[in-house]
């Protein structure tokens, strides 16, 4: 007998579990659907970040089309007062991935992050200003 954790979703039961066996534990996960140029996105479920100071994130994206790149840049936020603040040097993925196959997905981490809980996944769609929009899903990753 063997636990699949997950909600359903493909992505998300593919990502949650993995054929080897990991200390990390996914902490947020994120969908993003036709996100055109310009949109931000803040994932829903806030997280924590422990002694590690670090997370990472593991995830598809694509436009549908071939010829036209998804591209989206990802960052670490946290919710404050004022605002959200800033805990991580951006990184922006760019190429189209396939949901179903975790060989061609994205992963990217992010170091230098607090100790400190109300963490959440930033995204801004960065896919050429035709009026294509990029969709994809992930994972956050804590130690």
């Amino acid at each position: 007998m063997k636990l699949v954790l997950g909600d359903g979703n493909p992505a998300t039961v593919k990502a949650l579990n993995p054929s080897e066996i990991s200390t990390n534990a996914a902490v947020d996960y994120y969908r993003l659907s036709g996100v055109q140029y310009g949109t931000v996105l803040i994932g829903g479920d806030a997280f924590s970040v422990g002694s590690s100071h670090s997370a990472t994130i593991k995830g598809w994206q694509d436009t549908g089309i071939s010829d036209v790149k998804a591209v989206n840049r990802y960052e670490i936020v946290q919710d404050v007062w004022n605002g959200w603040k800033e805990w991580s040097v951006p990184q922006k993925v760019s190429g189209n991935s396939s949901e179903k196959d975790s060989s061609t997905w994205y992963s990217k981490s992010f170091d230098g992050i607090p100790a400190g809980s109300g963490y959440h996944i930033r995204i801004t769609g960065l896919t050429t200003p035709d009026g294509y929009g990029a969709s994809g899903a992930g994972n956050v990753y804590v130690n």
